[in-house]
C-alpha cells in the first residue's frame, strides 16, 4: 500500500527584532528671566519735595500761594462794542481773619486780556497776614474801564490746606448760570521764621 508521506510543518514566520528605544532627551530646565526693572524716574532739575509739615505746639506759620490758572469764565463783555470781545480776568487772593471776619488783600495777579481760560503763573506769594484758622479767598474779576465784574470766587476753609497743603483745582462759586468755571491753585504752609513780622 501507499504510504502517504507527512505534511511538513507549517513555517513559523519569525518576529522582527523589537527597534531600539529612542534615548529620552535630555532633561532642560527654564531659564529663569529676572523681573523686569522698574522705570526710574527721569532726572530733573526741579527740587525735591519738602518733607511733610509737623505742626508744633505755639509754632507760628506762613501761607504761600500761587495762583496758576482758570478755563471756562464767563463772557463778561459779550456785550461790548467791540467784536469778538472777552473778559478780562485777573484774581486778587484775600485773607478772612477767623476772629473778627476782617478782609486783608494780599495780592493780585495780572491781567490777561480777552481770555476765558486765563493762564497767570503769579508766582509764590507769602500771605503775611494768614494766620492759623484763617480763610484764604480767592476772587477772579473782569477788568474794566469804570467798574469791574465779579467771575467768580472760592474761599479755602484752614482746613483744606493747613497743614498738608493744596495742589489742584476747584469749581468757582457765582460763576454766572450754566457756567462751570474753574481755578487752579497751589497754597503751600511752612515754619515762620522766629520772629515773624506779621502785620495786624
Amino acid at each position: 500500500p501507499k504510504v502517504e508521506e507527512p505534511a511538513p510543518p507549517p513555517k513559523v514566520e519569525e518576529a522582527p527584532p523589537p527597534e531600539p528605544e529612542a534615548p529620552a532627551p535630555p532633561k532642560v530646565e527654564p531659564v529663569k528671566t529676572p523681573p523686569p526693572a522698574e522705570p526710574q524716574a527721569a532726572s530733573s532739575n526741579s527740587p525735591p519735595a519738602p518733607p511733610p509739615l509737623v505742626v508744633r505746639p505755639g509754632m507760628q506759620y506762613t501761607a504761600k500761594v500761587s495762583v496758576i490758572s482758570a478755563s471756562g469764565l464767563r463772557n463778561a463783555d459779550a456785550k461790548s462794542w467791540k467784536k469778538n470781545d472777552l473778559s478780562d480776568p485777573y484774581c486778587v487772593c484775600i485773607v478772612i481773619k477767623a476772629q473778627k471776619k476782617a478782609k486783608k488783600k494780599q495780592f493780585k495777579t495780572k491781567v490777561v486780556a480777552n481770555s476765558l481760560d486765563p493762564v497767570w503763573n503769579h508766582p509764590e506769594t507769602a500771605c503775611l497776614q494768614w494766620q492759623e484758622g484763617d480763610s484764604l479767598d480767592l476772587r477772579i474779576w473782569n477788568k474794566n474801564w469804570f467798574f469791574d465784574d465779579l467771575l467768580g470766587y472760592y474761599t479755602f476753609q484752614s482746613n483744606q490746606f493747613f497743614p498738608q497743603g493744596f495742589d489742584g483745582e476747584v469749581e468757582l462759586k457765582e460763576a454766572g448760570a450754566g457756567i462751570n468755571a474753574k481755578l487752579k491753585v497751589k497754597i503751600r504752609v511752612e515754619e515762620s521764621p522766629k520772629d515773624p513780622k506779621k502785620k495786624k
